[in-house]
């Protein structure tokens, strides 16, 4: 039985891998969405002097993974 046990554990590892990969790029794309806001957030002036374009390229479709 213990044998049995350890095979299904060990096969479940990958998994969790794989989940976890998704989890920090979906992580990732928030924290990217976020900053992005915040600077278009900022005065004109501002978002010019650090090099930021006018308009955000919102069209774009950009997958976390």
């Amino acid at each position: 039985m213990s044998g049995a046990l350890f095979c299904r554990c060990f096969v479940e590892v990958p998994m969790f891998k794989s989940l976890n990969r998704i989890r920090a790029a979906f992580a990732r794309a928030s924290r990217r969405r976020r900053t992005t806001r915040e600077l278009n957030e900022l005065p004109p002036e501002i978002r010019k002097d650090i090099g930021w374009p006018e308009t955000a390229q919102d069209n774009e479709i950009r997958l976390p993974f």
